[in-house]
């Protein structure tokens, strides 16, 4: 077999991943060729190291360190994305607390002319005056004289 075919197969037959026909073909070609030879060599020196580390363990530190940077570095905007949800979350709570906290709406009052206004409260004034007046009981005390004196005091007060 030629060389090119034979270092196809040379780290396959440095793990033992060939069959054993194909390990009699490099087995004799490596017997033969120093470069070849030299090749599985290195094959299996670096198996053996790889070897060697598979019993190690990365502290736990240096490993979650390794697993954030890969995360950053595969998803580069997850941290920002997160955050932003976060502060959206909290704002959409702290907005229907207050929400909650607020009274209800009152209802705006129906929209009269000025002049409906004035007389409205004018005539609300003057049952309030009729209602909370008292009868002094004079000798000209008639219903007529009280309703004319209950108007000049509320005349009297109003500013028109």
């Amino acid at each position: 077999m030629r060389c090119g075919e034979v270092r196809k197969l040379l780290a396959l037959a440095s793990g033992g991943d060939v069959s054993d026909e194909e390990w009699r073909i490099v087995e004799r070609h490596i017997a033969e060729c120093p470069s070849c030879r030299r090749l599985y060599k290195a094959f299996c020196e670096d198996r053996a190291r790889i070897e060697l580390l598979r019993g190690l363990r990365l502290k736990g530190d240096l490993s979650a360190a390794l697993a954030a940077r890969r995360r950053r570095i595969l998803h580069p905007h997850l941290g920002w994305v997160v955050r932003f949800a976060v502060a959206a979350a909290v704002a959409l709570v702290v907005t229907l607390f207050i929400v909650k906290l607020m009274p209800p709406a009152q209802t705006q009052p129906s929209h009269q002319t000025p002049a409906e206004v004035f007389v409205n409260d004018t005539t609300d004034f003057i049952k309030k005056a009729f209602e909370n007046a008292t009868v002094k009981d004079t000798p000209r005390s008639t219903p007529k004289y009280e309703r004319c004196r209950i108007l000049e005091e509320a005349d009297a007060t109003v500013d028109f």
